[in-house]
């Protein structure tokens, strides 16, 4: 029989593809999956609030677990209950917001699995190479009037933050005021930065959902195609890369997988979860 248990997929560039959808042939394999015993998670930087449009599918394919934020936030879709939670320090908080209010950098803010916008941020999103999001943030996330009120107000529950720039060299310029900072730091998308709490990672969400369910790591697999996604790839028993992830991420990787417009999560259960 396989040797694997469970697979764990991350969400942007891997389980979506590029019209941002879960292909029919992916869920077919999910369900699949579940059909022989096998679990199938999610390990996004997303929240819980920014899967509303998958949830149906997912739902219904089988998914339960869901690894949120990257790792700061475990999530069980069945009981709608957190299994596990992580909150960046107030003072890195506030590092963080001294440094942005009078900036050209438009915050995400992320707390209790839900995500948080100011209100005249959202058209900043194409602006800030974030365009391909904007229907998700513009549907699925909370508007406030003023972000920075919120964050006062939840300065210690807040699980995350993403900071969009309107380019690599600005983000580059945050990344040396503040990259020294107490948290978990990765680069994403084209120009956006992401703080977590310090140590909280993906591969710390699927070492932590691992232990819950008793699963060893040695039989877990995990795929994903960006520079978040390497401790979950490094920590799994078989790390994956997509045939679209970037180079570095394909040289850590123990195998490469057709890209996200090629069903490429398909292809890993159906050939490698589900193998005998």
């Amino acid at each position: 029989m396989s040797c694997y248990d469970l697979i764990a997929l991350d969400m942007d560039g891997t389980l979506l593809n590029t019209e941002q959808k879960i292909a029919p042939q992916a869920l077919a394999s999910i369900r699949e999956a579940f059909a022989r015993g096998k679990q199938v998670v999610l390990c996004t930087g997303r929240p819980v609030s920014e899967l509303a449009f998958y949830m149906d599918d997912l739902s219904a394919s089988g998914v339960r677990y869901m690894i949120c934020e990257s790792g700061s936030l475990i999530w069980d879709n069945i009981k709608k209950k957190v299994l596990g939670r992580h909150t960046l320090a107030p003072e890195t908080v506030q590092t963080i917001v001294s440094y942005i209010k009078d900036k050209d950098i438009v915050p995400d803010v992320m707390s209790e699995g839900q995500s948080f916008f100011q209100c005249d941020h959202v058209p900043a999103l194409l602006t800030h190479q974030m365009g391909e999001f904007f229907d998700m943030f513009n549907r699925c996330s909370t508007k406030v009037p003023d972000i920075f009120d919120l964050i006062r107000d939840r300065q210690d529950r807040l699980e995350k933050f993403n900071l969009f720039h309107t380019s690599p060299l600005e983000r580059d310029r945050t990344l040396s005021a503040l990259g020294s900072l107490p948290a978990q730091i990765a680069r994403s998308e084209i120009s956006a930065i992401e703080f977590s709490p310090l140590h909280i990672d993906k591969g710390s969400g699927l070492r932590e959902l691992a232990s819950a369910l008793n699963i060893p790591m040695e039989h877990i697999i995990a795929a994903g195609d960006a520079d978040n996604d390497l401790p979950m790839i490094t920590a799994a028993g078989l790390g994956l890369a997509m045939g679209n992830s970037n180079d570095k991420v394909k040289s850590m990787a123990g195998a490469i997988l057709p890209d996200n417009d090629h069903n490429g999560c398909g292809w890993a259960i159906e050939n490698i979860l589900l193998t005998d």
